[in-house]
């Protein structure tokens, strides 16, 4: 019995050390090759050239969706490219959406044509934009996406292809004129050098592509201000009223304040809290003003019948009817004119 125990254990002992020998790591093969060459290609620290590459830099905005008013944002896809004589550049790693809160992109591809290497890809982003509301519905915007690279002027700087940017040709927009791409470059100074003390403060290349849109605002204008429209109706058929039916005058004023505060709730959801006064203030404040004034109107007029009688009261309510009505509809025109001229 002791010598089975003794032969077993013996036989283990001598797996265990194959079994060790086995597994020995051999120092003249790297464990495992990708991942230090993943970790040495992001960690490589570039000498600074002479002079920085001059980089053509284009793009092809090809959708834009999901304008989102009260959150500042809107949604585009576009395609970019850059050509440079660099041969390591790689901005599809380096390129970032500044003014994004969110985006990635689709690598497309690289190439060389003589001595000049190019990169293009496509870019998914949800941009941060503060509208412009003054004369919403006809306003006007101009949509920028800044595109900023991570290594700094002595690196890179880039030149617009002007060429061969342009709006794609599926880029439509509902309810809206695309006018036109507008491309910019400029060079953003910071006040701080991220880390490199070779520098005092970073110099970075940026591109900034516009484009220009404009609202088809008629239809927007009568479905989004129609409950302001329809409660100055109710204030204007309270004059219609007879001056001594002050039930029905009520109603109508009644009716005229459920309706201006409804479109408001529903106005102030979508458009953003700005200190401009806008299109949408101007109709706002004459719709209130109109039912304040109808209501004081239709008290004034029954107390006057006591005493000056029906005829003088209906002269005195037809006067009144002419010169609110007439102002609002003046007031509201050129408003309304100033903003489809914009």
């Amino acid at each position: 019995m002791l010598r089975m125990i003794a032969l077993l254990m013996s036989v283990i002992i001598s797996s265990t050390s194959l079994l060790a020998q086995e597994y020995e790591p051999n120092p003249n093969i790297p464990i495992s090759s990708s991942i230090v060459q993943d970790n040495l290609s992001q960690t490589s620290i570039k000498s600074k050239p002479p002079q920085p590459f001059v980089t053509q830099f284009g793009v092809c905005p090809a959708l834009l969706w999901d304008f989102d008013l009260s959150k500042n944002t809107f949604k585009i896809s576009f395609y970019a490219w850059w050509g440079t004589h660099d041969p390591n550049y790689q901005p599809e790693k380096s390129i970032e959406i500044i003014n994004a809160t969110d985006y990635y992109s689709k690598f497309g591809r690289k190439g060389k044509n003589d001595n000049e290497y190019f990169t293009y890809v496509h870019f998914y982003a949800t941009v941060q934009k503060n509208w412009d509301t003054r004369f919403f519905p006809f306003d006007r915007q101009i949509l920028e996406v800044k595109l900023e690279d991570f290594q700094d002027a002595h690196y890179v700087i880039f030149e617009p292809d002007i060429l061969q940017s342009h709006l794609h040709k599926e880029l439509v927009l509902p309810g809206w004129q695309v006018e036109g791409l507008k491309l910019e470059k400029s060079m953003t100074r910071y006040a701080t050098n991220f880390g490199d003390t070779s520098v005092k403060n970073g110099k970075y290349a940026r591109l900034t592509f516009h484009i220009d849109i404009k609202r088809e605002g008629w239809y927007s204008y009568f479905n989004y201000f129609i409950g302001f429209f329809v409660a100055f109706f109710l204030c204007a058929m309270i004059f219609f009223v007879d001056p001594g039916n002050i039930n029905a005058r009520a109603n109508l004023s009644l009716g005229s304040i459920f309706t201006a505060v409804g479109n408001k709730y529903v106005l102030d959801q979508k458009l953003p809290f700005t200190s401009l006064f806008t299109l949408y203030d101007a109709i706002q404040a004459a719709t209130f003003c109109v039912i304040v004034l109808s209501i004081l109107s239709f008290i004034l007029i029954h107390d006057l019948l006591k005493d000056m009688g029906l005829k003088k009261a209906r002269t005195i309510n037809g006067l009144l009817a002419v010169i609110i009505v007439a102002l609002y509809l003046v007031y509201v025109s050129v408003w309304t004119c100033a903003a489809v001229a914009s």
